[in-house]
């Protein structure tokens, strides 16, 4: 706002973007991208075990509220890992619709029922953790907020940084939150859910096995056929949508915020920088300009 930065992305946090906007000399610019947000399970837990008890938490959270109160709307609710600019993307796959009645049902089918039916008491307790950024802390006491409504406490432990990946790598874990950054080529499936990608070898962090989702990964990275590759990654993600390993949360919107004479800058999914080759400064709708 005082001219001392041209350009800016993906590094403002959403709540000062109204602020930004009101500045005469500045424009903010949004695409889709394909960062993905997701809260993990560890999936040999004795509770998260239960199928039914990963469903009921992806049904109680409303992921809708979370990115309008978050991240300002600018977020589209993820469906599935690979997002539907990917070539692999699996259509008709969707997440877990907000249904916290449903996700009380669930509990009590998986044998959590509520020990004092409206009363303060938990059908049971859980640890999630995330880094010291505000807005992590901020988004984990608001999904704790959504579990508590259907009768599951959450405790919030936030770590710096070195610590809370150490301690996901290591399976010090009950809940946690990340993004996987750039999801480019679908055989990323195999670094984050084949079973021999467990840490240190992968980014299997929640100790997910699936013979389903093996064979299938493991085949497409073997197989040049495009089309076969595709049926491959789509019979995967089908999979991974009945187990949840994960919540998916949301794909991030790429922001830019820049300077008006800031000129022929455009937002790539992957929120690469290499349009910045093009960037002139001037009237912005005069393409002779270099």
């Amino acid at each position: 706002m005082h001219g001392r930065i041209d350009l800016v992305q993906n590094s403002i946090s959403p709540s000062l973007l109204p602020v930004a906007a009101r500045a005469p000399d500045i424009t903010i610019d949004s695409a889709p991208g394909i960062n993905l947000t997701y809260m993990g399970f560890k999936l040999d837990d004795p509770v998260l075990a239960h199928a039914g008890v990963r469903r009921a938490i992806a049904m109680a959270i409303d992921r809708q509220k979370l990115i309008a109160y978050q991240l300002g709307g600018y977020a589209v609710p993820a469906q599935a890992p690979l997002p539907p600019q990917n070539w692999a993307a699996a259509a008709g796959i969707a997440a877990p619709a907000y249904d916290p009645k449903a996700a009380k049902a669930l509990l009590d089918a998986a044998g959590f029922s509520d020990p004092d039916g409206n009363g303060p008491l938990p059908r049971l307790t859980l640890s999630y953790k995330t880094s010291v950024q505000k807005d992590r802390i901020e988004m984990a006491l608001l999904i704790a907020e959504f579990l508590k409504a259907v009768g599951i406490a959450v405790t919030v432990e936030s770590r710096e940084w070195g610590t809370f990946f150490r301690d996901i790598k290591d399976g010090r874990f009950q809940l946690f939150s990340l993004t996987w950054v750039g999801l480019m080529d679908p055989d990323i499936l195999y670094h984050m859910f084949h079973s021999q990608s467990l840490p240190p070898n992968g980014g299997n962090r929640g100790h997910y096995r699936s013979a389903i989702v093996d064979a299938a990964v493991a085949e497409a990275r073997q197989d040049y056929d495009p089309a076969t590759r595709k049926h491959l990654y789509q019979a995967a993600q089908q999979a991974l949508a009945h187990d949840l390993p994960y919540v998916l949360l949301w794909y991030d919107t790429n922001i830019v915020v820049r300077h008006r004479s800031l000129c022929g800058y455009s937002l790539w999914p992957n929120a690469s920088f290499r349009s910045l080759s093009k960037v002139y400064r001037g009237e912005c709708n005069d393409k002779s300009k270099t």
